[in-house]
């Protein structure tokens, strides 16, 4: 089923209508200005992967190999496939169906909440709900497991040229023996001229899922089908 990773969006559920008012109200507090479609934007997650995580599973694959260096790419100059050329956009969907197709290192099955532990940067996304995303926003999350298949997490959306804006979520999260992992928050919170601001969450929990289709540690994919049946891929890379 379709599955939308990143809870504080525009289009997702209940949280929707909210999370366009906090980002409003934090982009407004801190002066800050919607760049043009020309403009280069990134949400990724900043930093190296780490070597030491993870099985080689993919690793001997030529498109894993060229999908690192343009993935290394992309985060460093901020840019997201929006603002790609659509020929690199088609060569990076490509490589991660030949790495999906190759199945992923880690058994969906096998996936725990120790796996995830750590903090994950969205680096790459096709999903049209990401595009309202300003200049150097960075999506962001973490895991702390307090069990097996399940623990804490937060969410954060941060802008890299004004530091004293941010959201920030706070939950709970499980792990299906299927891969799925489904998280609820129930504390928003938005940092307007450095200052915290709870944020009321008026329809209960907001909840949303990932539905994982290939992790080695390092690398988590997600990809799944939007109602024109197009795939859409969201690509989270260990920080």
């Amino acid at each position: 089923g379709n599955s939308h990773a990143m809870a504080l969006s525009p289009c997702s559920g209940s949280s929707g209508p909210l999370v366009v008012a906090v980002l409003s109200l934090v982009w407004s507090g801190s002066s800050f200005t919607l760049p043009g479609r020309s403009g280069v934007r990134s949400w990724g997650g900043a930093g190296r992967q780490s070597q030491a995580r993870g099985s080689a599973g993919g690793d001997d694959l030529f498109e894993r190999r060229e999908l690192d260096l343009i993935l290394d790419d992309i985060d460093a100059k901020s840019a997201v496939c929006a603002d790609l050329p659509v020929a690199l956009c088609g060569q990076v969907n490509g490589y991660l169906d030949t790495l999906l197709d190759a199945g992923s290192p880690v058994a969906l099955a096998a996936l725990d909440a120790g796996k995830l532990e750590g903090d994950w940067g969205l680096v790459y996304s096709t999903d049209p709900q990401t595009n309202f995303l300003p200049a150097g926003c960075r999506v962001a999350f973490n895991f702390s497991p307090t069990g097996p298949r399940k623990g804490q997490v937060e969410q954060f959306i941060t802008v890299a040229s004004n530091k004293s804006a941010k959201v920030r979520a706070k939950g709970d999260f499980e792990v299906s023996d299927s891969g799925v992992v489904r998280y609820e928050f129930s504390e928003v919170a938005a940092t307007v001229f450095g200052m915290e601001v709870p944020v009321p969450v008026f329809f209960g929990k907001l909840s949303n899922f990932f539905e994982t289709s290939f992790f080695d540690g390092r690398l988590w994919v997600e990809r799944f089908q939007d109602k024109e049946r197009n795939f859409v891929y969201n690509v989270y890379r260990y920080k």
